[in-house]
């Protein structure tokens, strides 16, 4: 069972034996604990705790504007095991919800953000309706804030499907993230209500009685059923003699009463104060009106209708989804006066129709849940925004282009499989946005990370993964310094074999102190970065770099030699970097210049695929070895046509001077291509002991072309083998294996 933490404006929450406490009580029997924060002024009363498991905390504040601190406050000792009554659990069993998506609201948002929880706005009321705006600068500013709020949100809960479709056409909300889940409606308890107060005996001189209950608000337009009263006794349209009767209380009593007095109503139009007797009044009366402007629902339809009081109500709530026009109710546009004194008229003088509408009404009633039922679902509700409420996580791409040549192009599979246990809100610093297919839930793109970074820690990601941008670690440390949560920096390499410019390096040693976890490839890695920039090697996590196999495996584009205008039986040697020194580019010419006395003049080519700093000069130093034949530069390829040139290749090089856990080399195992290696960084841990005599002392040209040739020279049945062998070994680095141990390392970090 999960815990709840509500927000509520209800102060009867606080009045014992009201409704609203009753209900709370109820709420409470469904999870394992219920705490309520209500907003009051002070003085109230002190907590108040209902049961063994519900609490009600009235805020006490002083002054209204004050009520977002001290909710916040409550709710953040409470989530924080102050008032717990199992600390031991802490606050991850927790779901938020709140009873609008305004005041209440934002305090849940503010704390789904401090503790990442789930959070439920609940709507009530119909807010994008243009009534609900025009009634005050208050809606107007309210719905701005519903409109900021509700994306943000984990989950809806609305009382109509009206609200429902407003949502999704107005906010673009998913629909599965929407619950609809009617207000309850205790039919039972009405039908079996004995009638202690008649209004035919109360009120003997009418002989058609017209019920209205409410709180006598602007919104629920009790001025529209007076006006239509005056036409119809005006002109005389009623055979009966009619009273509207106006059951209700609120700051618009004064108004209705000086309007009843200018047209002379007071025989024809009463108000009474509210009453907990409503179901006698509904089974004495004649029809039932609701007006309103505006609706969520409209409870006090479905109360008339299960007495068997038929109902005329304006066209808002539940009106075309429960309430049919001409079948179980009248409906009538909103505001329409004459509408509405029509079909006070019809039913007033058509027994018939009212007849029917209570038969119909009836079917409709008999088919709603039951309050067992609506327990049941307003507890499913919550329990499945907790289940299926994954761990939240900012993902910080330095680029995404999906014509990459770079490592980078591999990140979009990463993304997609890691969508599966993660929440995901990306942000991109170069390029462009990912397709949404990868199961993110948001992307931002911004070369300054700094603003998408915090708007994620508003929304509550707590945890940040930065893939190599020091930048991006730098900015996501201080956000979490100050709103708390967790920074984990992915960084592969030797980057202290080549020094940068001062601000860099002080930037950047600043990140590495900043951060709450570095992750890298490998345990000789990790010793070495926490040699250099002397952190904990308890600050250091080990990930190992990934590789999708399925998708090598099912390459369909395969390169032929004749593509390439490449003789068959001529040997290629395949380089995939970038062209610079770091990566041993510049060893490329003199490879080729040994290479070409050993092995025939015409057998052999070496494709080089990348581009970078060093072609030109690379390029110069082939041309004077006479050595153009030998050396083909194929420029910058997409990442994910590479798995082709593997395949046709007899022998990978990567004759690297700095490298962390190389991609190059499970794309060219994944491929069953052996590979020839300097002896840098990692390259000794991640492949296998057959490989292990071809992993070369970084600059030592000739070792290197010595190995090559010792590979072409292995016979066919030789290589095959070697090949099925580094095929198997790869598979520990598939991206599903690789993809489990990141979602350990962040969950259990």
């Amino acid at each position: 069972m999960i815990k709840v933490l509500m927000l509520s404006t209800d102060q009867k929450i606080l009045e014992k034996g009201s409704a609203a406490q009753k209900r709370m009580l109820e709420y409470g029997e469904l999870f394992k604990e219920l705490h309520i924060v209500v907003f009051t002024t002070q003085p109230t009363t002190d907590n108040l705790q209902l049961t063994t498991n519900t609490w009600v905390y009235p805020t006490n504040t002083k002054w209204k504007p004050l009520y977002f601190r001290d909710a916040y406050k409550i709710g953040k000792d409470i989530l924080s095991g102050s008032h717990d009554s199992d600390k031991s659990s802490g606050n991850s069993d927790y779901a938020i919800t709140t009873q609008d998506p305004f005041e209440t609201g934002l305090i849940g948002w503010l704390l789904k953000a401090k503790f990442g929880l789930p959070l439920q706005l609940q709507i009530h009321t119909d807010i994008f309706s243009p009534y609900f705006r025009q009634e005050s600068l208050k809606n107007r500013i309210r719905v701005l804030l519903a409109r900021f709020l509700l994306p943000r949100a984990d989950g809806i809960r609305v009382v109509s499907e009206r609200i429902k479709q407003s949502l999704i056409s107005r906010v673009s909300y998913p629909a599965s993230h929407i619950s609809v889940l009617p207000i309850s409606v205790d039919v039972k308890k009405i039908r079996n209500k004995k009638v202690k107060t008649d209004l035919r005996q109360k009120y003997p001189d009418r002989d058609f009685i017209i019920l209205m209950a409410s709180r006598l608000t602007k919104e629920k337009n009790i001025g529209l059923a007076i006006d239509a009263m005056k036409e119809l006794l005006s002109a005389k349209r009623l055979t009966l003699t009619p009273l509207l009767l106006i059951v209700g209380d609120g700051p618009e009593r004064s108004n209705l009463e000086s309007r009843i007095k200018n047209y002379e109503l007071w025989d024809s139009v009463k108000i009474e104060n509210w009453t907990d007797d409503l179901a006698s009044y509904y089974k004495t009366a004649d029809i039932f009106l609701l007006t309103s402007n505006y609706e969520g629902y409209g409870r006090t339809a479905i109360e008339a209708m299960a007495a068997g009081l038929p109902v005329i109500m304006t066209d808002v709530g539940l009106a075309g989804e429960l309430l049919v026009d001409d079948l179980d109710g009248a409906v009538v546009p909103v505001g329409d006066k004459k509408a509405l004194a029509e079909s006070i008229s019809r039913l007033a003088n058509n027994k018939e129709v009212t007849e029917g509408f209570i038969k119909e009404s009836e079917k409709l009633i008999n088919s709603l849940p039951e309050k067992s039922e609506y327990l049941a679902s307003y507890k499913e509700s919550l329990e499945i925004l907790a289940s299926s409420q994954k761990a939240k996580l900012c993902y910080v791409l330095p680029k995404y282009d999906p014509n990459d040549s770079t490592h980078f192009s591999y990140l979009r599979d990463f993304l997609k499989e890691i969508s599966k246990s993660f929440d995901i809100f990306l942000v991109v610093e170069k390029g462009e946005i990912p397709p949404a297919d990868l199961g993110y839930r948001k992307a931002k793109i911004s070369r300054i990370s700094l603003w998408p970074i915090l708007r994620a820690r508003f929304s509550g990601y707590r945890d940040f993964y930065i893939h190599y941008s020091f930048r991006a670690a730098f900015w996501a440390s201080l956000v979490v310094r100050i709103f708390g949560g967790r920074v984990f920096y992915w960084n592969c390499g030797e980057p202290w074999k080549y020094r940068r410019n001062f601000l860099r390096e002080l930037f950047e040693d600043s990140a590495y102190h900043l951060i709450t976890f570095l992750v890298t490839g490998t345990e000789s890695l990790a010793k070495q970065y926490a040699n250099y920039y002397k952190i904990p090697l308890g600050k250091i996590k080990i990930m190992s770099n990934w590789i999708n196999l399925d998708r090598i495996m099912n390459q369909e584009s395969r390169i032929k030699k004749e593509e390439l205008g490449i003789k068959e039986g001529t040997k290629i040697l395949l380089f995939a970097h970038r062209l610079s020194k770091r990566k041993g580019a510049h060893y490329l010419p003199e490879i080729a210049k040994n290479l070409n006395p050993i092995i025939h003049d015409s057998l052999f080519v070496i494709l080089v695929v990348g581009d970078g700093p060093e072609r030109e000069e690379i390029e110069l130093r082939i041309k004077n070895y006479e050595l153009g034949n030998k050396v083909r530069f194929l420029g910058s390829i997409p990442n994910h046509r590479l798995p082709g040139y593997y395949s046709l290749a007899d022998v990978f090089i990567m004759p690297s001077d700095e490298e962390g856990f190389p991609h190059v080399l499970l794309e060219s195992m994944a491929a069953g291509t052996p590979f020839v290696a300097s002896d840098v960084g990692s390259v000794k841990e991640i492949i296998p002991e057959a490989m292990q005599k071809y992993a070369v002392k970084a600059g030592d040209v000739l070792g290197f072309s010595d190995k090559i040739n010792e590979l072409l020279l292995k016979s066919p049945k030789e290589l095959e083998h070697l090949g099925e062998s580094l095929k198997d070994w790869v598979k520990r680095y598939d991206l599903p294996i690789v993809a489990r141990k990141f979602t350990n390392l962040i969950n259990n970090g």
